[in-house]
């Protein structure tokens, strides 16, 4: 356990979104096994396939190496314990040391593969073993960033996919949202064919169209959507 702690919101000259910093820090009381979650934003948060959770982290002693940003959902379990790690290749979970003692670190987790879930609420996590002595660290500028907008990413196909009469057509739906196919196996780049109309299946074979939207900014949608056909 621990003992002393607090979450606040401190002065602090060197932050990088501004002159102050959310402070995590406390005593660890049992050596064996310490950890402490304090609730600092509540959602709902809708996740999306580009969505990114952001933030700058500094960790002000040894044991304030044990901290991070860790997110609640409304289905599963929590970012902790998903696997994640960052687009340096560090774990979301806090117990793992980060970071460089006195220096600000900035860690992006890309939540992508979580699309259509929801963040509940977001929590400062210290959460460690074997450590003695006192923890602390600030966070600032913390975020969950997305370019895109709600239900934009969502593609349907019609006819479902499986067994189908020469001559069938499959059409995608996306709403407004511009749609990128292939039809070779790889899947859709900004370069592949933009969809504007129905799709003609070649008779007497397997077809495969993998297909995904694509931002105003020409980014592709991480979500790819897949439907085999079988010609007759």
């Amino acid at each position: 356990g621990v003992a002393e702690a607090s979450c606040r919101v401190v002065a602090c000259a060197d932050a990088p979104d501004g002159s102050q910093a959310l402070e995590l820090a406390g005593r660890i009381a049992d050596a064996t096994y310490s950890n402490c979650y304090f609730r600092i934003a509540d959602g709902p948060f809708l996740i999306l396939p580009d969505t990114v959770l952001r933030y700058h982290m500094k960790p002000l002693s040894e044991a304030g190496r044990h901290v991070a940003i860790d997110a609640v959902f409304s289905e599963g379990a929590p970012l902790r314990d998903r696997g994640f790690v960052s687009t340096t290749r560090v774990s979301a979970h806090p117990s793992p040391p980060k970071g460089v003692v006195g220096e600000w670190l900035t860690l992006e987790y890309p939540l992508g593969r979580l699309a259509g879930n929801t963040i509940e609420y977001l929590m400062a996590a210290f959460d460690t073993r074997n450590l003695e002595g006192e923890f602390a660290a600030l966070f600032d500028g913390v975020e969950i960033h997305s370019d895109m907008e709600p239900g934009t990413w969502e593609v349907t196909a019609s006819p479902a996919a499986g067994r189908v009469a020469a001559g069938t057509r499959v059409a995608l739906n996306a709403g407004d949202t511009p749609i990128r196919y292939s039809l070779d196996g790889s899947n859709p780049a900004p370069d592949s064919p933009l969809y504007d109309g129905p799709l003609t299946l070649p008779p007497g074979k397997a077809t495969e169209i993998r297909f995904a939207t694509q931002s105003v900014a020409g980014t592709i949608s991480p979500i790819v959507f897949t439907k085999v056909y079988e010609v007759q």
